[in-house]
């Protein structure tokens, strides 16, 4: 047990540390002001083996080597131990007092110049309150015990960092009898001061990081004097740009993961209200499209259904690896197919309320802050305490229920997903417990390191009773760098990262409300200070439990079960060359599927749930209609003229006709394209294809001066022959031919980039796809939206790429004309 120590002892302890915290903060800011340049120029020069020996000379114990190593410690004992958690060896204290300082990342270019930049350019007391939170792991596994001060007489006593610039006033120890604060006790409880003892773990910190990057300056400035009496000669430089890992390569991406590690080394971040508006709006918007297209599309439905069941842990093998009588019984399997059905479907329709509702939440907050906001910033005065807008204060709270309670939801299917993944079919076994559970034990010796660190990322998240105070974006962004390895691609389905993307929106917007200093914890004092607080607390989560609650619970009838189970054994073949057999499977298929939400919504009716957001689905649904098959047409001598033909819906071929009768008829597709082929004559299709029938766009002749065709608004001047295959899997490319095969998702990305959006890589499978001013300009309609990179694999199907196009034709109102080195309308 430490030894007690006294208010003399503190302070004595943190006059020392400040002394060293401020000299090296000093020496820090004389050699940035006219090297920093050059420190940047040299580091990025720098071998990995060249920048390795000094950073080891300048920290002097070895340092970790991975990411987090405070995580990766307790990672490798749970998985020793074969799931108990025990406190962490006193001997790896560092690990978890600087779990930022290890070679994963310092190895790289930027997060060591980021935090020169940072600690350098600006004084100690912005970074305190991120260096106390950067150890909230290591005090909720109880790394701190033996440290010589956790255990103190001084609970009386506040350390001051904030607003305290100056060698003198920084940490200052003051009782709350002498402090001149009104409520030091609430202030603390803020985290506006601190406790004596996590601010001297503070300034224990702040004292090493300060020596380590002067010392770091010296060994890269090696051969330059960095003696104070010769910087202080030399003439202050600009500061230079701020390097960054993100926006590498043609498609101009940049990486929410990159994004969250570059600011650990950087300044604090502060909240981005229409970042969170945009990330809740594309998770919904897309949440809706996949229901719609579960209402619109046979192919969708069964690919979905199928996902879900081979999914279940009922597929797990028991102790002595026979299968569970859950599917080893007559029967058992289309039985398990009609559970699967009914949670697909149940899970799909709350999603879509429960998103609703997260949306309107972020609104009611973005509103009722906008009136402290002033050129993109928020101007609220941390020191003047609850401001007396209560309806900022209820909006924040109500929106931090209902995401609190929104991820438990999330994190409890994304566990069921993972209990019948491939992982752990190879590395678990189940028992069953007669109440239609499954108790699953892993094998936690045959666990490779990436295995280890998925299964102990989803833990760490669906069991919070375990997570010993590591907040849950930490076990997202493990899940996501272990994902991002070749090994954990093969190990992480593409439906169990989709069940995490939900997991991984909500835990930035989170994060972003965490951001929200002080006042975050500011609101949820006042709102808990008040009397009835519980009562108003219940009334906020009733209000989202009373529209999703019903929708959860919703039981398909038998009727519904049978017809959807019959669904999954069709085939819908869009992606193939079409032949009577097929156009008939197709038509059967979507008879079938007609059926089955006829069914479904005579049941929602009934129950009085036909509303919302599903009462707009059931008004707008527009389901597949496959038109009848005829037999083909002769085809046409080389150099005639043609005409552009619709398509069935969805297919994937692009040259497809329908007749006057209303019946499909293939066309031939043997036809040599001219080297300059003439204009096709406008048909209501091409028309429709502008900009909603506002032709008042530029004419482009590319240098034909037969071609005088009208188009809508260029949204691009040039297309690359990259960005014309993509397009012409998403819609069709005028003058270009259909594009067989799948197309990799780095041209997909590209493509997206050219035609004018911000491409942005979120956790797990998401990307969001933000439309840029040329788009924003011509669109009314455009916002955000996201799409799931495929995994294990590589590249889309052309099934799944006309899926994509047609969800950015509804989202945005815009189905795009493009022609080969011409441009996008």
């Amino acid at each position: 047990m430490a030894d007690e120590f006294t208010i003399s002892q503190a302070e004595q302890r943190a006059t020392a540390m400040v002394k060293r915290i401020w000299d090296n903060y000093s020496a820090l800011q004389d050699i940035l002001r006219p090297h920093e340049r050059t420190i940047q120029r040299r580091w990025t020069k720098w071998n990995e083996r060249k920048r390795e020996m000094a950073l080891q000379s300048a920290w002097g114990e070895p340092i970790p080597l991975e990411h987090r190593p405070d995580v990766a410690l307790m990672r490798y004992q749970w998985i020793k131990l074969k799931g108990r958690t025990v406190d962490p060896d006193p001997r790896k204290r560092s690990h978890f007092m600087w779990p930022n300082i290890n070679k994963e990342d310092l190895l790289k270019t930027e997060p060591l110049l980021l935090m020169l930049n940072a600690r350098g350019r600006n004084p100690p007391s912005i970074f305190a309150s991120a260096d106390r939170l950067s150890i909230q792991f290591g005090v909720g596994c109880k790394a701190f015990q033996a440290t010589g001060y956790t255990v103190a007489p001084v609970s009386k006593w506040n350390m001051k960092f904030s607003g305290r610039d100056t060698p003198d006033s920084y940490a200052k120890l003051v009782s709350w009898e002498d402090d001149e604060d009104e409520n030091p006790e609430r202030r603390r409880r803020l985290h506006q001061d601190f406790h004596p003892v996590p601010g001297l773990w503070v300034l224990e910190i702040q004292a090493r990081v300060y020596q380590f990057l002067v010392d770091m300056c010296k060994l890269i400035l090696h051969d330059l004097p960095t003696d104070t009496n010769s910087l202080r000669t030399l003439a202050t430089e600009p500061e230079p740009p701020l390097p960054t890992a993100n926006a590498e390569g043609d498609a101009g991406a940049t990486s929410l993961m990159v994004s969250s590690y570059e600011a650990t080394y950087h300044l604090p971040a502060r909240i981005d209200i229409r970042r969170l508006q945009d990330l809740v709006e594309a998770k919904f918007a897309e949440s809706e499209d996949v229901l719609m297209a579960l209402c619109e599309d046979p192919g969708f439905f069964i690919y979905k259904a199928l996902e879900m069941y081979e999914h279940r842990p009922e597929h797990l093998l028991d102790s002595d690896g026979e299968r569970l009588t859950a599917l080893a019984l007559p029967g058992a399997p289309e039985m398990l197919i009609k559970d699967s059905i009914e949670h697909m479907l149940r899970y799909h329709m709350s999603d879509v309320e429960l998103w609703r509702i997260s949306l309107e939440r972020v609104k009611q907050f973005a509103d009722s802050i906008m009136k402290y906001s002033k050129n993109d910033e928020i101007e609220l005065d941390p020191e003047s305490g609850n401001p007396t807008d209560l309806d900022l204060e209820y909006s924040y709270c109500s929106l931090l229920s209902h995401l609190s309670t929104h991820i438990q939801k999330e994190t409890k299917i994304a566990g069921i997903a993972l209990k019948g993944s491939p992982l752990f079919r190879r590395r678990a076994r189940a028992e069953a417990d007669g109440n239609g559970s499954f108790k699953v034990s892993i094998d936690f010796d045959k666990l490779t390191e990436r295995e280890g660190q998925i299964v102990f990322a989803f833990h760490n998240m669906v069991m919070p009773v375990d997570r010993r105070a590591m907040d849950i974006h930490v076990s997202v962004e493990q899940f996501e760098r272990a994902a991002q390895t070749n090994e954990g691609r093969e190990l992480v389905t593409s439906f169990l990262a989709q069940q995490f993307s939900g997991i991984s929106i909500m835990t930035e917007c989170l994060r972003q409300m965490q951001l929200f200093q002080p006042y975050h914890n500011l609101f949820q004092l006042s709102f808990r200070s008040r009397d009835g607080w519980e009562n108003e607390s219940a009334k906020i989560s009733a209000r989202s439990h009373e529209v999703v609650s019903p929708l959860w619970n919703f039981r398909l009838s038998e009727t519904a079960k049978k017809i959807g189970t019959a669904l999954t054994k069709m085939k819908y073949p869009v992606d193939k060359q079409p032949s009577r057999k097929k156009v008939d499977d197709m038509r059967a298929a979507e008879k079938v599927l007609a059926s089955f939400w006829d069914e479904v919504f005579s049941q929602l009716r009934e129950k009085g749930l036909v509303r919302s957001r599903i009462k707009v689905l059931y008004e707008t649904r527009q389901p597949e209609q496959t038109p009848e098959w005829t037999e083909p047409l002769k085809a046409k001598r080389q150099g005639s003229s043609s005409t552009s033909t619709p398509k069935i819906p969805g297919s994937t071929y692009a040259d497809q006709r329908e007749d006057q009768t209303g019946k499909f008829t293939p066309a031939h597709t043997k036809v040599k394209v001219k080297t300059r082929p003439s204009q096709p004559a406008a048909t209501a299709e091409n028309r429709d294809n502008g900009d909603n029938g506002d032709n008042r766009g530029n004419r482009d002749n590319d240098g034909d001066p037969s071609d005088t065709t009208s188009e809508g608004p260029k949204l691009s001047d040039q297309v690359d022959k990259r960005t014309s295959k993509v397009v012409s899997a998403l819609w069709v490319v005028e003058g270009g031919s259909q594009v067989p095969g799948q197309i990799p998702w780095t041209e997909f990305l590209h493509a997206m980039y050219r035609i004018g959006f911000g491409v942005e890589k979120l956790p797990a499978s998401i990307w969001q796809f933000t439309p840029g001013p040329t788009i924003v300009g011509h669109l009314t309609a455009a916002r955000p939206i996201i799409f799931h990179q495929p995994h294990p694999e590589t590249s889309h199907s052309l099934l799944i790429m006309r899926r994509v196009g047609k969800r950015l034709e509804k989202s945005m109102a815009w189905k795009p004309r493009c022609s080969v080195g011409r441009g996008i309308s």
